[in-house]
């Protein structure tokens, strides 16, 4: 897969989510007998029937290999999954493993809903040189561990190879800049049949914008991350500079042109699609010719930025079975759970992602492109106690600024005023 990926320098103790553990350790024999396997009761949110499927097979080969635990598996709907977790959590209700967002663990963690994990892997001094994603920054919570690593995902910039052909259109290379980007989709983009040379899915914060506006320099948040920074001067003229290639330079749709129909990128009526690794599999099934390319540089500051995070898997707090629920997150969490799930996600090992059957999955693209960035350029989803909350009122109210309805200057203010507001609740329940 060409030039191998750098891995984190990441100590046993810092160790972020892939916490969970190598092969030789999971499968180590253990006291017991198929008759007096403890059940561990996990659920996760469904997704797809692909995504069902790979999560049934992982269980399967565990359940197999086991002789401490056996997991009864829980498949639940997306919709309302933290709400209805944080009820049976309340109840004595919960399941005993959990799937874990960024924006859930904080708050999370704060009440106590899940196991830290470090005093696990320092009792069964688990072997974590193997990781190669550093996720201390998202399941690292007031010192504790609080995650075991599903997969890794982020923003991917991806090209339509016929449509750049088409054109006449040379591929980019490594240090192209905004300008590059946009001289290009407006050759690429052909209004009267609904082609276009840029697309952005997903951009409000915490997802697309946010490259663009700490490549101009900017933030969403202040370092504390309490406080919103999007009315700042370099946040605004980033996202001038998106709304313009709507309703100025007319080189992408207008927002929210995917939802509920087919993908414009997979009908190949986008040259430049900035998606996210969870797109690809819905890609790589389309007809189109593809690959990714690095994301562009700002003009002036050369800055370059992706946003990228992870899922995991955690353990409730109100299990009674630590010790078998352990044993079953070292395995779905470690470099065997990334095997399994390697084609939903990126997985944060080095054996899996430098492992033959990781490339021909990717082949014939350059899988190495977005893992670079990843590692090089890769900033978080902005994870704070109150994250969901404010990524809703960020959305709202960049709604009318999108559209056209109203300016940068005043939606970006009215977020920021939204963002603010939900931060000065914090401590008063």
């Amino acid at each position: 897969m060409g030039s191998s990926i750098r891995t984190p320098r990441i100590s046993r103790r810092t160790f972020s989510a892939g916490v969970a553990a190598s092969a030789a350790i999971a499968a180590a024999p253990r006291a017991g007998s198929a008759q007096d396997k403890t059940e561990i009761r996990m659920a996760t949110y469904t997704v797809s029937e692909a995504w069902d499927a790979m999560i049934t097979a992982m269980i399967d080969e565990f359940n197999a290999q086991s002789t401490l635990a056996t997991v009864a598996l829980e498949f639940r709907a997306g919709d309302q999954y933290w709400d209805k977790l944080q009820t049976e959590y309340a109840g004595g209700q919960a399941p005993d493993i959990t799937v874990n967002q960024s924006n859930w663990v904080i708050p999370g963690a704060s009440r106590g809903m899940f196991v830290d994990i470090y005093p696990l892997i320092e009792r069964d001094q688990v072997d974590m040189s193997d990781l190669w994603y550093d996720m201390t920054r998202e399941w690292v919570v007031d010192g504790g561990l609080y995650g075991g690593l599903l997969y890794a995902t982020g923003q991917a910039l991806y090209y339509n190879k016929g449509l750049l052909e088409a054109a006449g259109e040379a591929v980019p290379e490594s240090g192209w800049t905004w300008d590059d980007l946009l001289a290009s989709a407006q050759r690429l983009t052909d209004e009267a049949n609904s082609q276009y040379g840029i697309m952005l899915s997903s951009p409000d914060p915490p997802y697309w914008s946010c490259a663009f506006i700490h490549g101009q320099g900017g933030t969403v948040l202040n370092d504390a991350r309490d406080e919103c920074t999007l009315n700042s001067e370099e946040s605004r003229a980033a996202l001038q500079w998106l709304v313009d290639l709507i309703h100025v330079h007319k080189v992408m749709p207008p927002v929210g042109t995917e939802e509920g129909q087919q993908n414009p990128f997979t009908s190949g009526k986008i040259g430049y699609y900035f998606g996210g690794t969870w797109n690809e599999s819905e890609i790589r099934s389309s007809d189109i010719e593809w690959d990714f390319l690095p994301m562009p540089a700002h003009p002036t500051t050369g800055i370059r930025s992706v946003q990228n995070g992870s899922n995991a898997w955690s353990i409730l707090s109100t299990t009674g079975n630590v010790d078998a629920a352990w044993e079953v997150l070292k395995y779905i969490g470690g470099a065997n759970g990334a095997r399994a799930v390697m084609g939903a996600g990126i997985p944060g090992y080095t054996s899996v992602i430098e492992s033959q059957e990781f490339i021909d999955l990717h082949a014939p693209q350059d899988i190495t492109i977005p893992l670079t960035d990843f590692q090089e350029i890769g900033h978080d989803y902005y994870p704070t106690e109150d994250a969901g909350e404010w990524w809703a009122a960020v959305e709202q109210e960049f709604g009318p600024m999108w559209s056209g309805e109203d300016t940068v200057e005043n939606s970006t203010q009215r977020a920021t005023d939204a963002v603010n507001e939900i931060f000065s609740r914090r401590g008063s329940f």
